[in-house]
């Protein structure tokens, strides 16, 4: 028989390292899943379109969503037909979830088209299709670290800094689909990096990819990357052929739905006739790069991802620990993938004529690449904890009172230099108030069931202090044998 160390988990229990981290994922998916379900952050063009999309397939057979074109400008207009100027993926993933919805609606006699019915049906949509997926990846990250080495302790208080300060806790409540291609790049990539890898693993992560390009075009930057990656490593021929099965899959569905629904297999929502069109420009969206933007999507308060969530400074340290190590250089290919990645976003943002992403905070388009970032924490944190502990802890409170104040910044234009607004500093006055969003159309999880308007935020910030409570009650160190990290088969 083989004994098995004791740990303190909270009551002493005896458990394997593998038991363990199986309770601490449950922990994290549960109460992250419960604080992103629990505000919603209501109505907008971005959210609209996908919804729209949505319904038009399930109540009336076809993505043409001119019944519902009063409800948002992110329409790609054909003729007299409206079509959302958004990729299909996350309309597509939630048409089965709200076939069940609707049927069941309407076998009760209820009027899905009355405002607060299908104001409800889109705070479920936003629940299973962009809450879910954050609570999953953060899961992912805590297991991503545990490979790294991190303890649980180590792991499960990163993946909190990731999940209550990064973008993923506004966006989890906005019907957008930045969260759910997140969760896919990552777990592309946590596959698609494993020391052990094998065909499946590159089949998976060409699949997760696959579906990510389905829903967001400019992850295939990533893609690209993923697979130079996979090159790079000494796998045979199959290993390249199984990964190229999700993107290519991908491609070929989204030429079929272009022929389909716009009677085109090359039209591209995004580059479609739209209000957001610019003849002058290449392909009406991209222009020289102004290079001021470096500023902007960093720094600058209004969409700058240090001013919204300064923990990812701790990411800029990452590459001075390496060089002071006094050991030989080691390159890690699997981080080091990351760099291109981030570029590829930054010239993106450089060149963008929509670089602010309308009304929203933070630059949103980047968060499908944060939690990969994200990953070059761990040196600093470890090497620097006080640090790393203030950085994280103001994160995560300006991503609280964002969340719970109003998570959809106005923008002044497309194009235009940012305006002096500082929503994290205007949403903060109002979180220390104890006050919940009023964003119109918005709602809470809280107020459905009856809770004083007082009292509202008490059950959103309960998961947050539950979460860091069992993370700082878990041991510094592990105990002799319980200390190897236990890699999941989670996708």
């Amino acid at each position: 028989m083989v004994e098995v160390d004791t740990v303190r988990v909270a009551p002493q229990i005896q458990q394997s390292p593998a038991r363990i981290d199986a309770i601490l994922a449950a922990v994290i998916l549960i109460l992250t899943l419960f604080n992103y379900a629990y505000i919603f952050q209501g109505i907008g063009w971005n959210q609209m379109a996908h919804f729209g999309t949505i319904r038009s397939i399930v109540e009336r057979g076809t993505p043409e969503m001119s019944r519902f074109a009063n409800t948002t400008n992110d329409t790609m207009v054909l003729g007299t037909r409206h079509y959302s100027n958004k990729q299909p993926g996350l309309a597509l993933l939630g048409v089965p979830f709200y076939f069940v919805l609707f049927q069941i609606e309407r076998w009760l006699g209820i009027n899905c088209d009355a405002p607060d019915v299908w104001l409800k049906n889109l705070h479920a949509m936003t629940v299973l299709l962009c809450a879910l997926p954050a609570a999953a990846l953060n899961v992912l990250i805590y297991f991503a670290f545990r490979r790294e080495g991190a303890t649980p302790r180590s792991s499960m208080l990163l993946a909190g800094g990731f999940a209550f300060g990064s973008l993923s806790l506004p966006y989890s409540g906005l019907f957008m689909s930045h969260n759910l291609c997140a969760l896919l790049v990552f777990a592309a990539w946590y596959r698609i990096s494993r020391p052990d890898l094998a065909v499946s693993d590159a089949f998976l992560a060409g699949a997760f990819i696959g579906y990510s390009n389905f829903s967001d075009l400019l992850t295939l930057l990533v893609t690209a990357f993923l697979a130079l990656f996979l090159i790079s490593r000494p796998t045979a021929t199959r290993y390249w052929l199984a990964y190229a099965i999700g993107p290519c899959a991908a491609m070929l569905a989204l030429l079929l739905y272009g022929r389909l629904t716009y009677g085109s297999a090359t039209q591209i929502p995004n580059f479609g006739p739209t209000i957001f069109y610019q003849k002058h420009l290449f392909l009406g969206q991209f222009d020289w790069p102004d290079f001021r933007r470096i500023y902007w999507i960093t720094y600058q308060p209004m969409r700058g991802l240090f001013a919204c969530c300064p923990e990812f400074v701790l990411c800029l340290f990452a590459p001075l620990l390496l060089l002071a190590r006094r050991k030989a250089l080691v390159v890690r290919l699997d981080l080091l993938v990351v760099l291109p990645i981030l570029v590829g976003y930054l010239l993106f943002y450089l060149t963008f004529y929509g670089w602010k992403g309308g009304d929203s905070v933070g630059p949103r388009y980047l968060i499908p690449a944060l939690p990969l970032v994200w990953m070059f924490a761990l040196g600093p944190f470890q090497k620097w904890p006080i640090i790393a502990a203030v950085a994280i802890s103001l994160s995560v409170v300006y991503m609280l009172a964002i969340t719970s104040v109003c998570a959809v910044d106005a923008a002044n234009g497309d194009n235009a230099p940012p305006n002096k607004s500082d929503p994290v500093g205007a949403d903060l006055i109002v979180f220390m108030h104890g006050r919940v969003t009023d964003v119109w159309m918005s709602e809470t999880l809280g107020g459905l069931v009856g809770i004083p308007t007082n009292l509202l935020i008490v059950p959103f910030l309960l998961p947050v202090v539950a979460y860091f409570c069992i993370a700082f009650a878990l041991p510094r160190k592990p105990a002799p044998g319980n200390d190897q990290p236990n890699p999941p088969l989670l996708c």
